[in-house]
């Protein structure tokens, strides 16, 4: 008799019509099997066009890395904090050590099992307090594909200036009203692992999203925040870009033979104005036939415009349309002093003058060991190198075409849970909260209560696991005793071996952060704990610190992942509930 096929909890699935394949094979042929080519041109386009809203996209080698880059141009380094969801893998802490800071851990709150926006401020508060300075950044996890509240999280965020760089790994096609996760912070992350909702065999990207928006400015009159106001702006930006001025036209070619018109951007938005040239390293606007207006009404509008320009610390110069036409050298003569004397307003952070093409050039060149432009290499920043293989890439392009299908399936397999199981007494299948998420459901979960018994519970942790459980790969370092301080209760771990032993893949959910060995080091001193109000817990190590509610610990003790990708079918979901079903009641 054949064997039973085992069901994984998200294995990798291919196009019906071989895409992936082709992709590989043009890479093959063409012998572009290098970190660059056209299949990584050609996935990040297509993964800019599925995200939309305007953004660029970077592919990488892994999530883990666009977490380190987002957080890097951000500017976080040695002595910061860094805001982290506790509830999350730890790739998404593990980059805030890589550069020499501290994560800040966040327990979650209980409707979405996200990072809790209310406690995050209360921590955003407490570190202001106790070290005089605020967090460095803020990472939001969308666990197992579920939204977090972003728009609370960016308010406060936004509040307290401070850039977001959203953690949607494993979000990749989930949306907080109507809007793709990752679009809405600094930063978006996203991967491509072998389990995830489309897979590069190995891979991540990073969505580069423009500036925070400046809080100090609300109050000014519309703002590009304001989505219908900034489609306006953008549409008609376009349509300049598309039908430049005689002028206009005149000057961007005059720019790029001088071999500086990389430098600018033409019809750039900057909060509510459209500026014709920009220069984000320098801070420098440029426009045509501006300011020389003889009535006054046209003369106090473009004062008021420079000003507020001005005020956002930017520069403008502005030139007529017959200075730029009868005496283009002495206008390219201006500009180049301008942007030789003004100071570079470039930082590893990236600043807050940066615009979605700026971020997006920045961690190029970090991705690619940041090469400055000469016939040689010279190196006057650290890069690395995490750009993505022309062959996942094409693999990546080949996953697209299936992309929609692969996440209204993951929706399906979850109505088939949450139906099938809905009358079992103590199993909770955990869904939207309301209709502000629209999760993608990259891995189904459940809760069992305390109360339930399962069938072999007393057998629980008896027997030392000396391998990797529950899709973990590579070398396992084993373990020296069967139990933790924090574990998932008995009834949870004898349901995950009872299924396994039906050919099932399941996984406990993440271990918070907070809990990890490697973030509760002590060194010579104590684990300290504070009791802040409404029964938080401050946790200080010598390796991050942690603000605790309780929820995330709950929720590991009683969770379970269930198998929820595309090669699940509707009979394996049965097979599975069936499985639940016989080894409860013991």
């Amino acid at each position: 008799m054949a064997d039973k096929k085992r069901i994984y909890l998200c294995l990798a699935h291919m196009s019906e019509n071989g895409m992936e394949q082709k992709y590989v094979k043009e890479a093959f042929d063409t012998n572009w099997v290098v970190p660059l080519g056209p299949n990584v041109n050609g996935f990040e386009k297509d993964l800019e066009e599925f995200v939309g809203e305007g953004k660029r996209v970077v592919a990488l080698s892994a999530g883990t890395a666009a977490v380190h880059l987002g957080l890097l141009n951000c500017g976080v380094g040695p002595g910061d904090e860094v805001i982290v969801q506790s509830f999350t893998f730890c790739a998404s802490s593990h980059p805030i050590t890589y550069l020499g800071a501290t994560p800040v851990f966040v327990d979650s709150e209980k409707e979405s099992w996200n990072i809790d926006p209310e406690l995050m401020e209360e921590a955003i508060k407490d570190r202001i307090s106790k070290t005089g300075k605020k967090p460095k950044a803020i990472v939001p996890v969308a666990l197992y594909g579920m939204p977090y509240q972003i728009d609370r999280i960016m308010e406060i965020a936004n509040k307290y200036e401070i850039p977001v760089v959203e953690d949607a790994a494993e979000g990749f096609g989930s949306r907080w009203n109507g809007q793709i996760l990752g679009t809405f912070g600094k930063y978006g992350v996203l991967s491509f692992n072998g389990n995830k909702m489309i897979t590069t065999s190995g891979g991540g990207a990073l969505i580069c999203n423009g500036p925070t928006p400046n809080p100090s400015l609300k109050g000014r009159g519309i703002h590009t925040a304001d989505k219908a106001w900034y489609g306006l702006l953008k549409d008609c930006a376009e349509e300049n870009r598309n039908k430049p001025t005689e002028a206009e036209f005149a000057l961007w070619e005059a720019l790029r033979v001088k071999g500086i018109g990389e430098k600018f951007r033409r019809q750039h938005i900057i909060e509510d104005f459209i500026v014709d040239f920009f220069c984000a390293d320098r801070g420098l606007t440029i426009e045509i036939d501006g300011g020389y207006h003889n009535y006054p009404a046209q003369m106090k509008q473009d004062a008021e415009r420079t000003a507020a320009l001005s005020k956002l610390g930017y520069i403008e110069l502005r030139f007529t349309n017959e200075e730029v036409l009868s005496d283009i050298n002495g206008v390219l003569q201006k500009i180049t002093s301008f942007c030789n004397v003004l100071p570079s307003k470039s930082h590893p952070s990236g600043g807050d003058l940066e615009g979605v093409d700026d971020q997006w050039r920045e961690i190029m060149m970090y991705a690619t060991q940041y090469r400055e432009s000469y016939p040689y290499y010279q190196h006057e920043k650290i890069g690395y190198n995490y750009r993505m293989s022309n062959i996942c890439a094409g693999i990546g392009r080949g996953q697209m075409t299936v992309v929609d299908d692969h996440i209204a399936h993951h929706k399906h397999v979850q109505a088939l849970y949450e139906d099938l199981l809905k009358d079992v007494k103590g199993i909770m299948v955990h869904g939207n909260p309301d209709n502000r998420y629209d999760s993608n459901f990259w891995l189904c979960t459940i809760t069992l209560d305390p109360e339930i018994k399962v069938k072999g519970q007393e057998d629980a942790y008896k027997t030392m696991v000396k391998g990797a459980v529950g899709g973990a790969a590579g070398v396992i370092h084993a373990a020296t005793s069967v139990h933790t301080d924090c574990e998932p209760n008995a009834n949870v771990e004898a349901m995950r071996v009872a299924l396994d032993k039906e050919g099932i893949e399941s996984r406990p959910l993440w271990k918070p952060m907070h809990k990890q060995p490697v973030y509760t080091r002590v060194g010579s001193g104590e684990l300290r704990v504070e009791r802040l109000s409404n029964g938080v817990v401050c946790q200080t190590s010598a390796t991050s610190v942690a603000y605790v509610n309780g929820v995330s610990e709950d929720l590991f003790k009683r969770g379970l992942c269930l198998p929820s990708g595309p090669m699940v079918s509707d009979d394996d979901v049965r097979q599975i509930v069936k499985a639940i079903k016989e080894n409860v009641g013991f």
